[in-house]
């Protein structure tokens, strides 16, 4: 879901992964609540919306809230992304694999040559598929609606 598929360096602007754990690496380890977790990546700049989902992963601990995720863990893994080119899968899915491509519209995560490039490749290949959505890189908040249509369109879900 709005992943580049081809291996570059890390993008740390924005509302990027990176950019996002590091606002999370600038906070205190601990808050009296989720909203003040929520409000204080707010005040870093994140959009409330984002703020709210990232809140989903504040825990309880004593008498104070803190971020339980591993960010070491996560930025290892947001590396190892980084680091793969998978174009390769994408232009020839393996054996009965299919591809299918979300690209959010005001993501900067594609560039137009790639996005292009996408395109062409499934036009060309009826097991990869592409589709681009209103929103930008955080589509799960950005349009959940239109992701979750996609998902149920080509996913093993079933709308409820």
């Amino acid at each position: 879901i709005d992943s580049f598929r081809g291996a570059r360096e890390p993008f740390r602007g924005g509302d990027s992964a990176l950019a996002v754990i590091d606002s999370i690496e600038s906070l205190p380890q601990a808050f009296a609540s989720k909203t003040e977790f929520t409000e204080a990546l707010i005040g870093r700049g994140m959009s409330k919306p984002v703020a709210q989902w990232l809140a989903q992963s504040v825990e309880k601990e004593g008498d104070h809230f803190r971020f339980a995720l591993d960010l070491g863990e996560m930025r290892a893994l947001i590396m190892d992304y980084f680091a793969r080119d998978l174009w390769p899968v994408v232009e020839n899915p393996p054996g009965n694999a299919r591809v299918h491509l979300v690209i959010a519209e005001q993501s900067d995560s594609w560039s137009p040559a790639d996005r292009e490039r996408a395109a062409k490749i499934a036009g060309s290949n009826d097991r990869v598929t592409v589709d681009i959505l209103p929103g930008g890189h955080w589509l799960h908040v950005d349009n959940p609606d239109g992701l979750l249509r996609v998902l149920f369109r080509f996913g093993e879900f079933r709308e409820p």
